[in-house]
């Protein structure tokens, strides 16, 4: 028989038992339901990512790790897509990862027994292109491993951006002597396609045929899809100008009252993942412009200019027209010409967002203009533009910063002072306008009013915008400040008309006035007897911030993450 400790026992076992059997059989109609939902719900997220090309979906952190949510959400893909890939390792007839190219190698997403292989190969930067499963984790932190992300959908092609921030970090990291990885889930496609684009860029492959054949005869599954494929065409034509990594910036330490030596540290952290830097500071004696001639003929792919808007013109004036990229940082005051280029995102995160800018390496043909024996790249004003200019001087900007421009522009409307000039609009008969002010506009922010005579000025289409106020009639204070309130309707509704609002898009401009010319060129006072103003169409190639989306957004976050990460 039984002890009472022993049916004490069994009780407390037993009913406990019966319980959950009990349980079961009440909520295995329900418990069935639950289960196909989320596994409906896991695969229709997947499937929209695939359609969107929406590769942040998974959330993939700059270490390499899945949030928890997202493991949750994703559990029934994620255990597919680890069994698959089990079996399809285990079927592999090549290595994990081969050696492709003098420290460059390929390969598949790495498994805990492959970290030691990783030792014996001396690679200690590791690219992941994979948006679906965990990186390296702690273990790039506590073996000193370099580790980048960029998630890219299984059989997706990455964006040029992301092909050119994948191109750069490789290069920079093979130029400092290191080892580089490239994986993905296999090694045969997404990573395949990032080494073959860097073979490319560098020159080792002169046709895309020619890099897969480079690859393909040491890793004979590398494989790339039609669209993929494509990709590498278009990267050809293009000239492969993915890889520019030696950088130099031209830095003015006075502009904006020293944001220079505020954030200088802060810049090179950002941009040394990605370019080999070189700095080189204006002083009293040498400018911008003669820092610029310093290195024309060096072999810089990029100039960054770092300071206001004329520190970005006297680079450009030499720059142009020749076979460099420029790369802006908004070290100035108004810093317009980063405004137009990045949006106003260059004014909430200034030096984030243009170090973003010029990392993701989008580039654009901009037109420039020559005014006398100057560049130009946003404006001349003449009148009102002008008087608040002269007024912002170095001091009131560093005591007030933009304030004053304001009260500079204040001042400007208030003395109302109607010019008398006499303008040839091209091959035009001259006319004289009578006119508190004209602004000639290559480019212009919204927030630049006077330049709105018909919206914001392309600065691609090789034509100059010229808008002034013709108020002759009524030459008041009232009346000037009621024409500049319709250039302001100008910048929210560019279908918005005024009798006193006058604008004509021509490609070259001569402007006389009895007694000489007080006029003022991407924020800088000048005085002439007359000038002329020439386009110059697509002089300029600069890094630019495409209409932003939501990945792009999310790029800001990801590289200070990444910066902050690497220290």
């Amino acid at each position: 028989m039984q002890s009472k400790l022993q049916q004490l026992k069994l009780f407390h076992y037993f009913v406990p038992a019966l319980f959950v059997i009990s349980l079961f059989i009440w909520a295995r109609e329900l418990l069935l339901p639950v289960i196909f939902v989320w596994v409906l719900i896991s695969l229709i997220a997947v499937a929209m990512s695939y359609s969107l090309n929406w590769a942040l979906l998974f959330r993939k952190r700059q270490n390499g790790s899945l949030p928890v949510y997202i493991r949750w959400l994703f559990t029934p893909y994620l255990i597919f897509v680890h069994i698959y890939n089990l079996v399809k390792r285990l079927r592999d007839p090549v290595p994990a990862f081969q050696k492709i190219y003098d420290g460059l190698y390929v390969g598949a997403r790495l498994n805990p027994s492959d970290l030691r292989t990783l030792e014996d190969e001396k690679i200690k930067c590791v690219l992941d292109m994979t948006a679906e499963f965990d990186g390296l984790g702690s273990f790039s932190y506590d073996n000193d491993f370099e580790y980048l992300n960029i998630p890219i959908l299984d059989h997706a092609i990455p964006k040029r951006a992301q092909l050119a921030k994948a191109c750069r970090w490789i290069h920079k990291n093979r130029l400092q002597g290191k080892n580089v990885l490239v994986h993905c889930a296999m090694g045969r496609g997404r990573s395949v396609l990032v080494v073959a684009a860097y073979l490319l860029a560098i020159g080792v492959a002169d046709s895309v045929e020619q890099a897969m054949r480079k690859i393909s005869d040491i890793r004979s599954t590398a494989n790339l899809n039609r669209r993929q494929f494509k990709q590498l065409e278009q990267l050809m034509r293009d000239g492969c100008s993915i890889i520019k990594s030696k950088a130099v910036i031209i830095a003015n330490p006075v502009s904006g009252g020293g944001k220079w030596k505020q954030h200088k540290e802060e810049i090179q952290d950002y941009l040394k993942p990605y370019f080999t830097l070189h700095i080189l500071e204006t002083t009293p004696e040498i400018s911008a412009k003669q820092r610029a001639q310093q290195v024309l003929h060096e072999d810089y792919h990029t100039v960054i200019a770092a300071g206001g808007d004329g520190t970005v013109s006297e680079v450009a004036n030499v720059i142009g027209n020749h076979d460099i990229n420029l790369g802006i940082l908004p070290m100035g005051t108004a810093n317009s010409l980063c405004h137009v280029l990045i949006g106003i995102q260059s004014k909430i995160t200034p030096i984030l967002s243009a170090c973003a800018t010029i990392i993701r390496g989008e580039l654009k043909h901009i037109d420039m203009a020559q005014c006398n024996d100057e560049t130009m790249l946003l404006a001349i004003g003449v009148g009102i533009e002008e008087k608040m200019i002269s007024h912002a001087s170095r001091e009131n900007k560093n005591e007030s910063g933009q304030f004053a421009y304001i009260q500079g522009f204040i001042n400007a409307v208030n003395n109302n002072k109607v010019l008398k000039l006499d303008v040839e609009f091209e091959n035009e008969k001259p006319v004289t306008l009578k006119t508190p002010s004209l602004v000639i506009a290559n480019a212009s922010p919204s927030s630049s009013i006077l330049a709105q005579g018909n919206g914001n000025p392309d600065f691609s289409d090789g034509l100059l915008d010229v808008t002034w106020i013709d108020n002759a009639h009524s030459p008041s204070v009232g009346s000037t400040i009621k024409s500049i309130g319709n250039l302001v309707l100008n910048t929210v509704n560019e279908n918005a008309s005024s009798p006193d609002i006058c604008h004509k898009r021509v490609s070259q401009i001569h402007i006389t006035m009895e007694g000489g010319l007080d006029y003022v060129i991407d924020g800088e006072v000048r005085h002439a007897n007359d000038i002329t103003v020439k386009v110059v169409p697509e002089a300029l190639r600069v890094y630019f911030a495409p209409d932003e989306t939501d990945d792009e957004l999310m790029d800001y976050g990801q590289l200070a993450e990444l910066v902050y990460s690497d220290e």
